[in-house]
């Protein structure tokens, strides 16, 4: 059981590293990333749970009219599809680039949607937010093999002391 619990934690590596790239490129090529401070890369039902001090609100989340925004992976990363409305590149999505333009959608950023959940089953969570140097910063997560957030979504915290108090795993980057 232990080799089967030491591949998990090699996946999410893996898969954070994976989000962080992914990201970037999208950054990267439209300029822009959601505008909505947490997004997460999964169904609903496997939302983690929240944590002690419930400041990822993911009740509340769920109750929001653009809910179906937040889920980054299918809407934006997947499909040129924000407004979620089943037309790719129509009003309101993302313009697709223009040959020799420097800015556009040019995905599909992954090119499968088996980075939608942690090994333990719980939805990838992004948080966007501001260090208290100005830097704009972003945070993705997986909850660990407890399934519970232990992580602030809008805090700057150093690694070794994730893993020390929490099993949570974090990966950060940077926006621009």
């Amino acid at each position: 059981m232990s080799y089967i619990e030491e591949a998990r934690k090699d996946k999410v590596k893996v898969d954070l590293d994976r989000i962080v790239l992914v990201m970037t490129n999208f950054q990267w090529d439209t300029k822009l990333l959601p505008s909505f401070d947490i997004v997460f890369l999964g169904r609903s039902e496997d939302l983690p749970k929240d944590n002690q001090w419930g400041d990822w609100k993911l009740e509340a989340m769920k109750r929001e009219t653009d809910f179906l925004r937040r889920d980054l992976f299918l809407n934006h990363l997947m499909y040129n599809d924000p407004n979620d409305n089943g037309i790719y590149g129509d009003k309101g999505d993302y313009k697709f680039a223009a040959k020799g333009s420097q800015n556009g959608w040019k995905g599909p950023y992954f090119d499968s949607p088996d980075v939608r959940q942690d090994p333990w089953g719980s939805a990838y969570m992004i948080s966007f937010f501001t260090t208290y140097d100005g830097r704009l910063m972003c945070k993705a997560v997986s909850a660990g093999p407890n399934k519970k957030l232990e992580v602030r979504p809008f805090v700057w915290v150093d690694e070794e002391e994730i893993l020390r108090d929490s099993d949570d795993y974090v990966k950060y980057f940077q926006k621009f």
